[in-house]
């Protein structure tokens, strides 16, 4: 469930980021494949995205990559 609002906030970030940045297809596709990254990591560790996360755990992730 939470993965799924996950996604979903993703997709509604990177429609915001065309329309209301005009930022280009290719810096949008990053930033989402980024963010799909993050996701799957905090999946994969237990960590509801929909609270918020510690300091440790975006460390954790970074060295998780």
């Amino acid at each position: 469930m939470a993965a799924k609002l996950f996604e979903q906030l993703t997709r509604q970030y990177a429609e915001s980021l065309l329309h209301a940045r005009g930022l280009s297809p290719f810096t949008i596709r990053t930033y989402t494949s980024d963010l799909r990254s993050l996701g799957e990591y905090l999946d994969f560790s237990g960590i509801d995205p929909t609270h918020e996360f510690a300091r440790e755990d975006l460390s954790s992730y970074l060295s998780w990559l």
